[in-house]
């Protein structure tokens, strides 16, 4: 268009109606032209890619459903409805509920119940969704005993445990168990108590305990929650006395083969007769002589084959004896049986405490009998040994004194003390027991048994009364003190 010989540009959108009308068309003027466009939310279709200006806009169905669809009345509408959205279908929308609802799309979704589809028992579950998923839980009170649930057993009226015990359910049979602190055992009763039954305190189990009736020869073991006396190998339990009795092994003989079976405290040894030796099953030939000390005890002995598998020593020709290493040293033969022979006698040695012994030069001579010793002075008698005792020749224990007797000795239990139940020691025979003193002004003799007074204290009518120092004059203050009396005993204040 030329206006005063100009040409300007001529709006054709300020004419009517140059493009389609519809919801969302615009007409926008452009240098010598125009377009006609889609306002925001809206599109041309598809078919009208050559000649858009012929075409019609459409909304965007993703924009209608955020901001609604303009209609030409200027109304502004949703075309979905709640918890619904919009997809597009070509040139078209269409509506569908969102993930986990359904409904009518135009006007509501309500969500899925996805506990519909999963069933439980009433009575005992309820279904909950963890996690997007429908699973059936325990209700309160109820406890998971695999994949059921049971009523809680820990929450019973009376619980199924003691005192001090903690009740926990087994997840996978729904069961109560009761458990105890570090430290601590279940008893009968599922009570708590401290898992040391046998009071073995640092010591290994089984232990020496004061739980057991005779300690000296009984074991505690721990079985459960109990402790468990048992006496030791070769012992058995006596339920009168409450002590351990020794078992004899050797009734019946459990040695084969000729075997002899000594019994010793607790347990037994088998020896085999003379010329033989214990292999562990039966007696056989000791051609070696081993159970008599491969012939070192004695120099005229010899290892000698003298029965048929029987072997043992011998004394050498010229010397008599059993050439065993528990008997007499084998002795030239007795030149004092020749003597008495020779000189037609009886008794060789007429003189008390003496007696004829064959020596090796093979004289006879008088010797003394054990226990006495010859004199250095004329007539040179034996006499009696005055104290074997206090030479010290003797073999007594420890706890025994030796009482020196004519010719020998006895072991016999120092004063006060008396045998132990064993008969193998001494012991104090404590009289005090039970103490029958009055402890607050008395001491007990453990000797005799008699209440004695304590320092401080003074027997009068068989009662121990206090005795006033200061009064007595026996008191012992230093200057510019004075005394006062306590009971059994004074202050110097």
């Amino acid at each position: 268009m030329a206006l005063n010989g100009t040409c300007i540009d001529d709006n054709e959108c300020l004419r009517t109606e140059p493009c389609p009308i519809s919801a969302g068309g615009k007409c926008e003027n452009t240098e010598g032209d125009y377009e006609c466009i889609c306002t925001t939310g809206y599109r041309k279709k598809g078919e009208c890619a050559m000649t858009p200006k012929n075409c019609t806009c459409e909304d965007i169905p993703e924009w209608a459903e955020k901001q609604g669809i303009t209609h030409p009345d200027g109304n502004l509408t949703k075309p979905c409805g709640s918890k619904a959205k919009c997809i597009e279908m070509d040139s078209k929308f269409d509506c569908k509920c969102n993930d986990g609802y359904d409904g009518d799309v135009f006007k509501e979704c309500k969500e899925i119940d996805p506990c519909k589809a999963v069933k439980c028992d009433s009575s005992s579950q309820t279904c909950k969704v963890v996690t997007g998923k429908p699973s059936c839980v325990c209700k309160g009170g109820f406890v998971s005993a695999g994949k059921t649930c049971v009523k809680n057993p820990c929450i019973s009226v009376s619980g199924p445990c003691g005192n001090s015990s903690a009740c926990i359910v087994e997840p996978a049979t729904g069961e109560a168990r009761c458990i105890c602190a570090k430290g601590y055992i279940l008893d009968d009763a599922k009570n708590c108590i401290s898992d040391d039954v046998c009071k073995c305190g640092e010591a290994v189990y089984p232990c020496r305990s004061d739980v057991c009736d005779d300690k000296n020869l009984m074991k505690c073991s721990k079985m459960g929650s109990k402790a468990v006396c048992a006496c030791d190998t070769g012992y058995t339990f006596n339920a009168t006395t409450k002590k351990c009795d020794d078992i004899n092994e050797c009734v019946p003989n459990p040695c084969l083969a000729g075997g002899i079976c000594t019994n010793t405290l607790g347990s037994f040894t088998c020896n085999c007769p003379r010329g033989n030796i214990f292999n562990g099953t039966y007696c056989k030939d000791d051609p070696l002589c081993s159970n008599e000390q491969y012939c070192t005890h004695d120099p005229n002995a010899k290892c000698k084959q003298v029965e048929k598998e029987k072997s043992h020593y011998v004394c050498d020709n010229g010397y008599t004896g059993t050439g065993a290493p528990n008997d007499q040293p084998c002795k030239p033969i007795d030149a004092c049986e020749g003597k008495k022979r020779r000189m037609n006698l009886t008794n060789l040695c007429p003189n008390n405490h003496e007696h004829p012994e064959s020596t090796c030069s093979k004289q006879c001579d008088c010797v003394c009998d054990s226990g006495f010793r010859r004199s250095t002075k004329a007539p040179y008698e034996c006499e009696d040994i005055a104290d074997l005792c206090k030479e010290k020749i003797f073999t007594c224990n420890s706890t025994f004194v030796c009482k020196n007797t004519v010719g020998s000795y006895e072991c016999i239990c120092p004063e006060y003390h008396r045998m132990n139940e064993k008969k193998i020691e001494c012991e104090r025979d404590d009289k005090c027991i039970p103490d029958p003193c009055d402890k607050s002004t008395q001491l007990c003799d453990w000797k005799t048994g008699k209440c004695i007074c304590k320092n401080g204290f003074r027997m009068l009518s068989n009662t121990c009364e206090d005795i006033v120092e200061c009064n007595e004059n026996t008191y012992d203050c230093k200057d510019h003190t004075t005394c006062l009396n306590t009971i059994g005993s004074y202050e110097c204040p």
